[in-house]
């Protein structure tokens, strides 16, 4: 087996999602709508009865959320369909969102799937093959049969759903027993769904949206054109393939689905001419954003914090921040100061954070396009301040 992409082939596997997959024969043959505006929602359980949480939600919230977006002319495409218009094959509705699901529960054909046929909308479920066809909670193979005959798609969601305490107990084990960890949870979860089904399985969720550049570029390797995130962001055209963003959608915050659908098409279509003039003067971006964007930085516990001044008209109240791998945050604002902050109450454990801020205008219902950067934890340089202490 092929273990990993050199530094250089995995730079072209990131950087390059199109052109480094595609034989010159398969490139883009249509000119594709690239400025479409992608979310991708990532949904877990689903219930009628029981309480709502962060991962179950309940199917009258669904059925609302779905009937929202027919409100708002926000299409549902297919996973399929997001795929091909990322390869340059398709033009797709704008804006538009993806519906998929994590796991395999069965709750997923017992309560979801009606609501979908319902409004004829379709999705797509990301399974971990050691769950499926394992007792009464799980999805059973005759159900995700009926499932793909109804609008439904699949993809991988591993083979044992691993928590990050495992994925980093085989890396410290070495290299060939972490080839052979990506091996069976990405490799044979994709072999498996492909033999049971009949269909090529091209896209992966990581499991609870950890991953590293080996696990990217492993799964770019073996054959995957998309792997999902956690990340809550729109999905632009040239997204990196390794690292497709999507908005969890939690069944006890309904901020999380309206932060999903705030467009900028449906902000601007619904504001006067007068309204859509932007203020003179007023700066794109934050004067001051920490830590500083695309930084590296030493301290595991950061203050996250953006300069808000130039935002006018915002609603402190309506501040929300969120951090890749962490989710909602506490975010406090400064009034004199106009300073949105949060001050990290744990070590963080990743190399790669992003920061998404979130907010309103004064009396509106929509959100404001989120700020969004990213920094990097040199964690070397950590234990060595720590050392020297």
């Amino acid at each position: 087996m092929k273990r990993f992409l050199s530094r250089s082939l995995l730079f072209l596997a990131l950087a390059s999602p199109l052109r480094a997959q595609e034989a010159p024969e398969e490139r883009a043959v249509i000119e594709v709508n690239r400025d479409a505006e992608v979310s991708i929602l990532c949904y877990h359980d689903f219930t009628d009865q029981l309480p709502a949480t962060v991962e179950r939600i309940r199917t009258e919230v669904l059925r609302a959320q779905l009937e929202t977006l027919r409100e708002k002319g926000i299409a549902v495409i297919a996973l399929s369909d997001f795929l091909a218009w990322r390869a340059g094959k398709k033009v797709i509705p704008s804006p538009a969102v993806v519906i998929t699901i994590d796991d395999g529960w069965r709750t997923v054909y017992t309560d979801a799937f009606p609501v979908f046929r319902e409004f004829g909308v379709p999705f797509s479920v990301f399974l971990y093959t050691s769950f499926v066809d394992t007792g009464r909670r799980s999805l059973t193979l005759g159900m995700i049969r009926e499932l793909l005959q109804g609008q439904g798609e699949i993809g991988s969601h591993s083979y044992s759903h691993p928590y990050p305490s495992q994925i980093k107990a085989f890396r410290e084990r070495g290299e060939e027993a972490f080839a052979n960890f990506l091996e069976r949870e990405m490799k044979s979860s994709k072999k498996w769904l492909e033999d049971n089904f009949g269909q090529p399985i091209t896209a992966y969720a990581y499991p609870g949206g950890i991953h590293n550049d080996e696990i990217t570029a492993y799964g770019l390797e073996i054959g995957y054109q998309a792997l999902f995130t956690v990340n809550p962001a729109r999905t632009p055209w040239d997204q990196q393939p390794g690292l497709i963003n999507r908005f969890q959608i939690f069944g006890n915050d309904p901020s999380t689905f309206e932060n999903a659908i705030g467009f900028r098409s449906l902000r601007v279509s619904e504001r006067s001419p007068e309204e859509e003039k932007a203020p003179e003067g007023v700066p794109d971006l934050p004067s001051l954003l920490s830590p500083e964007p695309e930084s590296v930085i030493s301290s595991r516990q950061p203050l996250l914090q953006a300069d808000l001044s130039a935002c006018a008209n915002l609603d402190p109240e309506s501040l929300v921040m969120r951090v890749s791998g962490l989710g909602k945050v506490p975010v406090s604002f400064d009034p004199s100061s106009q300073l949105a902050s949060y001050r990290v109450d744990r070590w963080l454990r990743h190399p790669d954070y992003t920061v998404f801020l979130y907010w309103k205008q004064r009396g509106a219902e929509t959100w404001e396009e989120p700020i969004t950067w990213g920094f990097s934890i040199d964690r070397q340089a950590h234990f060595s301040l720590k050392s020297e202490n």
